[in-house]
């Protein structure tokens, strides 16, 4: 295949609160060293870049402009082709900490290039107090921003969760997951969830009975580190 013929690239941004900011790795989540206060990795499509890119509006527009500008990207950014904008943060603490960088930059963005798909990715850990008036805040600015949030749900139940995910129990991680569709469900923000291949089947069923559009079957990948 011609590089001409290969299908475009989705643009990562890793989204970090400054440009000192140190990271330590997260075990895969396969390896069985997670402990049950770490947040579980993320299930992305693709391997992770090793250190934040972006920190602020203009370095997420600049970062989206140089990616669609690019050769490999020439005709790309407009179509349903389009791979999109993958965007994830340090902590996952994407929609808390990092909520005005990101209505602002997608605004700068779809300003330019109108079509542009955005893929904000979260595991969705943490109670409603916590990502409440974020996710309100990201409903309300969300008119025709072609949005969607991705969120890791791994498997069916909390004991697939927890295998999957790597930490020692599940239940309480699994019920604030489910807790963070539902909570995007009534508010309308469109929702896809990421799957490992094992429980694909009965997760799947589970996905969209919570509100996902979409369900995405991901072989686990070396994925972001989480801030120390």
């Amino acid at each position: 295949m011609s590089p001409d013929q290969r299908p475009p690239k989705p643009c990562l941004l890793w989204l970090g609160t400054s440009a000192n900011e140190q990271d330590s790795p997260v075990p895969s989540r396969n390896d069985g060293t997670s402990s049950p206060t770490q947040r579980p990795p993320l299930l992305l499509p693709f391997p992770a870049s090793a250190q934040p890119n972006v920190y602020t509006a203009d370095d997420f527009y600049q970062t989206v402009q140089a990616h669609y500008e690019s050769e490999a990207h020439f005709v790309g950014g407009m179509g349903e082709s389009d791979p999109g904008v993958y965007v994830l943060s340090t902590n996952d603490d994407l929609l808390r900490q990092h909520g005005p960088l990101l209505r602002d930059g997608m605004a700068r963005v779809h300003a330019a290039r109108h079509g542009v798909p955005f893929y904000l990715c979260t595991t969705g850990l943490g109670n409603d107090t916590d990502w409440s008036v974020p996710l309100e805040a990201l409903a309300h600015s969300n008119n025709n921003h072609n949005t969607t949030i991705q969120v890791s749900l791994y498997g069916s139940n909390p004991a697939e969760y927890a295998r999957a995910a790597g930490i020692a129990d599940g239940r309480r991680a699994f019920g604030q997951v489910c807790a963070f569709l539902v909570a995007c469900q009534e508010l309308r923000i469109p929702t896809e969830v990421a799957v490992v291949p094992e429980y694909a089947k009965s997760a799947r069923e589970l996905a969209l009975t919570l509100g996902a559009q979409q369900v995405h079957v991901y072989e686990p990948v070396p994925s972001i580190p989480e801030h120390s």
